[in-house]
């Protein structure tokens, strides 16, 4: 959220777009620079994450926190029949 929210950043300022529109007086290593930060900005503006790296960070913090998740829930499910006072809850669940 946060690597999204400074691509759309580094994509709306004028300085990226200045250096953009003379990119063909920009030195190489200048031009090398600016390839691989538009290559990273439209990384990070696609919403479409089937194309995102596998290992990237935000997906493997998303499915540990999901797994976390439905780890959680089936534990809570464990013990509900063992406590006699909640034990109706699972009847709810179910």
């Amino acid at each position: 959220m946060i690597l999204t929210r400074l691509s759309i950043n580094a994509f709306q300022s004028n300085d990226y777009w200045m250096h953009i529109s003379r990119y063909e007086t920009l030195s190489d290593i200048d031009k090398q620079y600016y390839i691989s930060k538009t290559r990273h900005i439209l990384y990070w503006l696609n919403a479409d994450r089937f194309y995102w790296n596998n290992g990237d960070l935000q997906n493997l913090a998303e499915a540990f926190f999901a797994m976390g998740n439905v780890v959680s829930f089936c534990r809570m499910c464990f013990l509900l029949p063992i406590i006699a006072f909640v034990g109706p809850l699972q009847v709810r669940i179910k």
